[in-house]
């Protein structure tokens, strides 16, 4: 009996001394973007804290500072939980190549973009997964041949929310669960692909192609009745 006290106590000692995994904040401190050599106090570039914040399962927060952030080195792709914000009083302009699509969520994590232009030239602003729970708060995509896009391959268990955004391009919410727009302009909306679709959508003082400012009732995107 005095044995398996002992051990249990042990085990509760060196369990107590395990380093605990907390969120981290990581701050952008320069724009361009170099070879990934870790993110440094003073020494990290906007990819390196996408890769810190990566490499860590609790939803961390990178802040980046005002100024033209420029992408050379392709997509930056999420895959844990983490808070992109910008600046909240001058521009934070994400500058992709032109090649690939400059930003990418993969998985199912909680990600938000806020207070940031997107500029893709040509490509896809954002791509997300399907299972993705994905916020895009006062953010601009000034240019229409860009793209917000949501995988479409089968019905997920994700969100799209867009609130307080201009949106200068066509938002594809693809097969998310739930699709929630407010405050916010978009060029074009595409929901669900296909007959097997379900994506419940919600807008709240939305306005679509310069159209006036529309409020819908929530509607979804569910399977059509097949005839025999």
């Amino acid at each position: 009996m005095h044995m398996i006290r002992i051990s249990v106590l042990a085990v509760l000692i060196l369990a107590g001394c395990l380093p605990a995994v907390h969120a981290a904040n990581f701050a952008v401190t320069r724009a361009d973007d170099p070879l990934p050599n870790g993110c440094q106090v003073g020494d990290c570039s906007l990819r390196e804290a996408v890769l810190g914040a990566n490499a860590n399962a609790d939803s961390d927060v990178i802040q980046v500072p005002s100024g033209t952030f420029g992408m050379t080195r392709g997509t930056l792709a999420i895959s844990n939980p983490v808070q992109l914000r910008g600046s909240t009083t001058t521009p934070t302009i994400i500058d992709g190549d032109g090649v690939q699509p400059l930003f990418s969520v993969t998985g199912s994590p909680t990600v938000l973009l806020a207070n940031m232009s997107l500029q893709a030239h040509g490509v896809h602003a954002l791509d997300l997964s399907r299972n993705a729970l994905t916020t895009l708060d006062q953010v601009i995509v000034p240019n229409s041949d860009s793209q917000i896009w949501a995988d479409s391959l089968t019905n997920g268990s994700g969100s799209l929310e867009i609130r307080r955004s201009e949106i200068r391009a066509y938002v594809t919410c693809g097969r998310v669960a739930l699709c929630r727009i407010s405050d916010s302009s978009l060029l074009r909306l595409q929901v669900g692909d296909g007959d097997d679709a379900a994506t419940r959508v919600e807008m709240t003082r939305v306005i679509v192609d310069g159209s006036r400012p529309r409020t819908a009732p929530a509607w979804s995107c569910r399977p059509l009745a097949r005839s025999a």
